[in-house]
């Protein structure tokens, strides 16, 4: 993944809710979001896992993603994994790695 400059899709972000990310994280993610959604595509499993293998291999631990889409979302998991609808919601449990 190449470490230059983010193109003007940089200004597609907008945090929602940041939660202990520094400036350097924040920019990292944009980073590693734009790269998954231009060589990845539609393979939002393969963008997922890329994102979560990004995070593990800078900042270390155990990180999930999910890209959500029209009301559904795709996250990396292992053994577990529980969808279920309650109202309009749609909730998805997941353990990671």
């Amino acid at each position: 993944m190449s470490s230059a400059p983010l193109s003007n899709s940089e200004s597609n972000f907008k945090i929602v809710k940041n939660d202990s990310f520094n400036n350097s994280m924040i920019e990292f993610a944009k980073m590693t979001i734009l790269f998954a959604f231009s060589e990845l595509k539609d393979n939002f499993y393969k963008m997922c896992e890329f994102v979560s293998l990004k995070f593990e291999e800078k900042y270390g631990g155990n990180w999930g993603s999910s890209i959500i889409k029209e009301g559904d979302s795709c996250f990396v998991y292992i053994d577990f994994c529980l969808t279920m609808k309650y109202k309009d919601y749609i909730i998805k449990i997941n353990k990671l790695k």
